[in-house]
């Protein structure tokens, strides 16, 4: 994905100096300025202007801060998402106090800037940070959820979560020997790729095999099961990897995380838990084409936009589908989508743009009279001089 990819090579370059910004959508999902990567840049070349000598740092300091600067770089290009970096999100504060011993000044200064840098950045971070900002349920009194006695402990079995969330904090809970898999994130899971093999052979297994969902109030019938159009949801997932329900009810599991944390005035026990639904393969299947057959007449008018922005709406990864607005195509590598509505006029949204951006009508679309700027797609992360 290229959810964290600098659009413009300027960007890029001082990706140091823009992770201090205090906005979502950087370099990790949430707010989280870091300053620390700017002052480490700042910090070194006070030391070398104030210095003047080569000898500023022992060789293995200065091998250790290019392969800093290196694998900074090469993160940024090729991800720039924070949670695949932590191991620079580290190392970088013993790299700013490495710097700011290198200036040519009293000690008492030298601990002022360190101490100046480390303020800032708890500011900084205090003004943010929000506890569980993310949580499905405050962990307080560990193990995280309490899932009910049910015989499904006692066996080993593939346990196959179709959500993007995959629930793994329910495997301890469960048999030991159980395998568990996620097919709810894979958007190139496809027959010929290793990681469809492996599902494949586990799937094969001898082993009993169970979808596991989140149980939610508002889907759940009266003897706990899951309403018709929540299995519409289930079987469309399972469709995906070639799976279908072996039976017509799942076990439903009480537990104190499968619903809303929020504490509802006589809730019934139903309201909280997980479904266990039995499934089983439904042959080799092969996917069908993600852009037919739903709404083939509208090929051209995506593949113009496509053919505009490749990196914003990459064909190859498009998802083409009926929506509330008329027919859509979302693009999970980039977090785009492209509607034509009803009345024929084109629009597409970033996942983090408020409102959606109009190109025009399909005819107007079609001729290719539209405008696009590929590098500044609403709702993607712009730095701030080019803000209006």
């Amino acid at each position: 994905m290229i959810r964290f990819v600098p659009d413009h090579w300027l960007d890029g370059l001082v990706r140091p100096f823009l992770m201090a910004d205090p906005v979502a959508g950087l370099y990790i999902e949430m707010q989280a300025p870091d300053w620390r990567f700017g002052a480490l840049v700042v910090l070194l070349l006070l030391a070398l202007a104030s210095q003047r000598r080569t000898g500023l740092l022992e060789p293995w300091q200065w091998r250790l801060l290019l392969a800093f600067a290196a694998s900074f770089y090469l993160w940024t290009v090729v991800s720039g998402n924070g949670r695949y970096f932590l191991w620079a999100l580290l190392l970088v504060g013993p790299l700013v106090v490495m710097a700011a011993r290198q200036i040519k000044a009293t000690i008492a200064l030298r601990n002022t800037v360190i101490l100046g840098v480390l303020a800032l950045q708890l500011w900084v971070v205090s003004m943010t940070f929000e506890v569980n900002a993310w949580s499905l349920r405050p962990w307080t009194h560990g193990p995280g959820i309490a899932l009910a006695n049910t015989p499904l402990k006692e066996e080993p079995a593939v346990y196959v979560t179709i959500g993007t969330i995959t629930h793994s904090i329910l495997v301890p809970q469960l048999h030991p020997q159980s395998r568990w898999t996620n097919v709810g994130g894979q958007h190139e899971f496809v027959p010929g790729t290793r990681e469809h093999r492996q599902f494949r052979a586990l799937m094969d297994s001898p082993l009993p095999k169970y979808a596991v969902v989140r149980a939610a109030r508002l889907a759940m019938t009266p003897d706990q099961q899951p309403v018709e159009h929540a299995w519409v949801v289930i079987r469309r997932a399972l469709d995906r990897s070639g799976l279908e329900p072996a039976a017509p009810h799942c076990t439903f599991v009480p537990s104190d995380m499968g619903g809303s944390q929020f504490h509802i005035v006589n809730s019934p026990p139903r309201d909280r838990g997980f479904w266990f639904c039995p499934i089983r393969t439904s042959g080799e299947r092969i996917p069908e084409p993600l852009d037919a057959p739903l709404a083939p007449e509208l090929d051209d008018v995506f593949a113009r936009i496509e053919q505009r922005c490749p990196r914003i709406f990459p064909r190859g990864n498009a998802q083409t589908r009926p929506n509330d607005d008329g027919v859509g195509r979302s693009y999970n590598h980039s977090d785009t989508s492209i509607v034509v509505n009803p009345l024929g006029y084109v629009y597409f949204k970033h996942m983090r743009a408020l409102n959606p951006s109009v190109l025009g009508h399909v005819d107007e679309v079609r001729a290719g009279r539209f405008e696009i700027d590929c590098d500044r797609i609403p709702g993607r992360y712009v730095p701030p001089w080019a803000r209006s």
